[in-house]
């Protein structure tokens, strides 16, 4: 995540999202982290039927310099952000610590359409 500090907006969204879904740390099979591996399967009830989109943790930097981005670079970004699938992510990384509850806080009380699509 080092080179992130680099990247503005659209690219930084898209190295951040590819790095805590896994797609940038894959095993030497090439395969992603088991992402939808059960997905799809009758089996072992809700547990096999949950997709996961985040696999990293979402640090406090990066938190930061993500608000900001969507936050400086308007409307279009966080239309973007959304259908990158990134809200999702950024529930899921909840799962590992609490750093994304201000961004969703901020953007969607901020937006009105994309909270009644969220």
């Amino acid at each position: 995540m080092a080179n992130a500090d680099s990247l503005r907006g659209k690219e930084f969204i898209d190295f951040l999202l590819n790095y805590l879904r896994g797609r940038d740390h894959q095993p030497e099979g090439g395969a992603a982290p088991a992402e939808n591996s059960e997905a799809g399967k009758v089996g072992s009830g809700l547990a096999a039927k949950k997709q996961l989109f985040c696999f990293h943790e979402l640090k406090a930097d990066e938190a930061k310099k993500l608000l900001d981005v969507l936050k400086k670079e308007g409307e279009d970004v966080v239309l973007y952000f959304n259908v990158k699938d990134g809200f999702k992510v950024l529930i899921d990384s909840l799962n590992f610590g609490l750093e994304a509850l201000p961004i969703l806080s901020a953007v969607l009380t901020d937006d009105d359409k994309l909270r009644d699509e969220f």
